[in-house]
């Protein structure tokens, strides 16, 4: 099986580092599409906050075109 089909099905996860604008669009992207995702930060509040299901970065839904379930 092909990285793409193993991503898919949910066999392999993608790890992000920081999960500011760039990392936290990037998980919710993929995750969007039905790809694991985990995503570290040193920031403990931010991390937290993803954990939580939210997100401190105002207006992510129009950035990313879709609501990313906060």
């Amino acid at each position: 099986m092909d990285r793409k089909s193993s991503l898919l099905q949910g066999d392999l996860k993608i790890g992000i580092w920081g999960v500011g604008h760039i990392g936290y669009s990037t998980m919710c992207h993929f995750a969007e599409r039905g790809v694991k995702v985990l995503g570290f930060d040193i920031d403990k509040e931010k991390a937290a906050a993803v954990n939580r299901g939210e997100s401190a970065i105002f207006a992510m839904d129009y950035w990313l075109g879709f609501s990313p379930g906060y």
